[in-house]
């Protein structure tokens, strides 16, 4: 094996070992089967406009939404059903609560529904 070769060896055994990619004379050496990790695209992400949270037995979860969130709460006599809408254009967010059949039981039935005023 000539100089050349163990050090493309060592190159190779080096960069394994870092994230970036070492340079040979200008030249970026990649270890052979190795990716280069392609750089992370700035993406501008929008805070959520609607949140649930549930807790329950086995402790407290959240969930997010940007259009739609829908929720049941349920027991063996029927459930309720919460959706929220948000509109981007006007920024408002409607509401709909309603009865609702759970496994054949219950009955569907509006208990209420609106639009939540915007406090900005």
């Amino acid at each position: 094996m000539d100089a050349e070769a163990r050090i493309r060896i060592r190159l190779t055994e080096l960069a394994s070992r870092h994230s970036a990619p070492l340079l040979d004379g200008g030249v970026e050496v990649w270890p052979i089967g190795w990716k280069q990790k392609k750089p992370r695209r700035k993406e501008t992400h929008n805070m959520s406009a609607l949140y649930g949270t549930i807790e329950g037995a086995r402790g407290k979860a959240t969930r997010c939404g940007h259009r739609e969130l829908i929720t049941h709460s349920a027991c063996w006599n029927g459930a309720v059903r919460v959706e929220l809408q948000h509109d981007k254009e006007t920024n408002s967010t409607s509401y709909l609560v309603q009865l609702v059949p759970w496994h054949g039981t219950g009955e569907n039935k509006v208990l209420a529904e609106g639009v939540m005023e915007n406090q900005k």
